[in-house]
């Protein structure tokens, strides 16, 4: 890497710390190029040089906040490569990662309330954050229920949103919603239910 484009880097990573502040303090409509500019240390014509558009720069901290999380979990190829492995190892192993994240990051849960809270005045932004990160979780967890030659579930798409609408439902009233003391459930029994409940239904008979 070129002292300039190590620069370059260094700016655009100033400029989505800045960002995720801003947003995650104002929201998407009330913040502030200026003041994100200000947080970065750089210029505004700068921050427009890099993402071009407020909306370039939330795909941008998509990009950031999740799928840097999720691209080596949820990437079509990267379930692909996981066949053959037994569903209880693959489907446990996905939950509990995906469960891991919001446990950890609380970036990542402020980022998801501004989706939510910001879809109806802007719902390009939602369904970005759909297209980044559900779209491709669905599409790749659809292939390995339909693919996997230990099951022969009955509606392979079906049963992918089952999956994923459960571990998003837990994250939501858990985490986004702060409801773990009015809704308690433990990760390992939500998982443990998951996975009886897919399994049961969709084993090959022998």
């Amino acid at each position: 890497m070129t002292a300039a484009s190590s620069c370059s880097s260094d700016k655009r990573d100033a400029i989505l710390e800045g960002a995720i502040a801003e947003f995650l303090k104002q929201g998407y409509a009330a913040a502030s190029m200026d003041r994100i500019a200000s947080t970065a240390g750089v210029s505004k014509a700068t921050i427009y040089s890099h993402f071009q558009s407020k909306d370039r720069l939330f795909i941008a901290i998509v990009d950031r906040l999740v799928l840097s999380k999720f691209a080596d979990l949820l990437a079509p190829e990267q379930v692909t490569q996981h066949l053959n492995d037994p569903p209880e190892q693959l489907l446990r192993h996905l939950a509990s990662t995906m469960l891991q994240v919001p446990r950890q990051d609380p970036e990542y849960v402020g980022f998801i309330r501004i989706v939510i809270a910001e879809s109806e005045r802007f719902p390009d932004l939602a369904q970005t954050f759909l297209r980044e990160l559900p779209a491709i979780a669905l599409e790749s967890l659809s292939h390995y229920f339909t693919h996997c030659p230990h099951l022969a579930l009955p509606d392979p798409e079906a049963t992918a949103r089952i999956f994923l609408g459960a571990i998003a439902h837990y994250i939501i009233t858990q985490y986004v919603l702060y409801g773990a003391d009015i809704l308690p459930l433990t990760e390992t029994r939500l998982i443990d239910t998951l996975i009886a409940m897919i399994t049961a239904s969709g084993a090959k008979p022998l």
